[in-house]
């Protein structure tokens, strides 16, 4: 794949961004979202990331049409992988009919502590979805083609005690991109870990990824919790202690303070981020970022 370069001809604040939000990609005036873009003071020339192999070595079913991806580190470090800023990855599958057609979509990696020998996707497979079908078909031994990683938000990470994440289905991986950051720097570094809450929404009890991870770190780091929400309960899902639907009053009760040194971003399908977007507003949070 041969990178595409894109030049601003005129000097302001812009940041580069690859979210759905963006009207005029790869630049991004920040008005989608509360987070200060970086600030240039010349034409900004931005090159997207070349896209290279990774050879994929684990594979695992998750909960119903779920995948768990794990490729070889390869030229990747995990301090690039885990960034602390959410970064994604573009991959790339070659369309089965028309040839020379390719599909990209951003995917959020995640490592956990202690294997630096790989980075792991967990992938939902949409019916019809090209590159999701592609992923999903993927064996031991495989290549997939990928760019990045590619910073995703850019919060002052000095700054902030305090994360409020809210995920729905595989829209949880870059809230683990996040928490498994914190994981590393509190067990190489000796950094507190910070009070971090994950709201995680869900169909059925049935329907979590991931949450036998999730429910170690909880057990693991105290300044770590984790809140299940389904808004289809299965019956035997009837005693589960989860919450409801995730509205504006669950969000309050249960999210850090509305504090400076807050970060609140949520990943979820559209109607679910939509209405996160609007509560955060109402909440009065102003450090925010929606992945999407």
């Amino acid at each position: 794949f041969k990178p595409l370069a894109y030049t601003a001809t005129e000097s302001k604040t812009v940041g580069v961004c690859a979210c759905k939000a963006t009207k005029n990609a790869p630049f991004c005036d920040g008005t989608h979202n509360t987070l200060t873009p970086p600030a240039t003071t010349a034409a900004l020339e931005y090159a997207a990331p070349e896209f290279k192999e990774y050879k994929v070595i684990a594979l695992e079913q998750l909960a119903n049409n779920c995948y768990k991806i794990s490729v070889e580190m390869g030229e990747m470090t995990p301090d690039k992988v885990l960034d602390g800023r959410g970064s994604h990855f573009l991959v790339a599958v070659n369309d089965p009919v028309r040839h020379g057609k390719t599909h990209q979509r951003p995917y959020t990696p995640y490592m956990c502590y202690g294997q630096d020998d790989r980075f792991t996707f967990a992938v939902k497979h949409y019916p019809g979805g090209q590159v999701t079908t592609a992923m999903s078909r993927l064996r031991i031994g495989d290549y997939l083609s990928m760019a990045g990683p590619i910073v995703a938000c850019n919060h002052d990470m000095d700054k902030v005690k305090r994360y409020g994440l809210i995920a729905g289905g595989s829209g949880v991986t870059p809230m683990l991109n996040l928490i498994y950051y914190h994981v590393k720097m509190c067990e190489e570094k000796g950094t507190p870990m910070p009070e971090m809450v994950l709201m995680y929404s869900n169909h059925t009890l049935g329907d979590v990824i991931l949450k036998a991870e999730l429910d170690a770190l909880a057990a693991k780091y105290p300044t770590f919790k984790v809140y299940y929400s389904l808004t289809s309960p299965a019956p035997e899902d009837a005693d589960s202690g989860c919450l409801g639907k995730i509205d504006k009053a669950l969000m309050e009760q249960h999210l850090p303070a509305v504090e400076d040194s807050t970060f609140i971003c949520w990943c979820g399908p559209p109607a679910m981020n939509n209405a996160i977007s609007a509560a955060v507003k109402d909440l009065g949070y102003t450090c925010t970022h929606e992945f999407s």
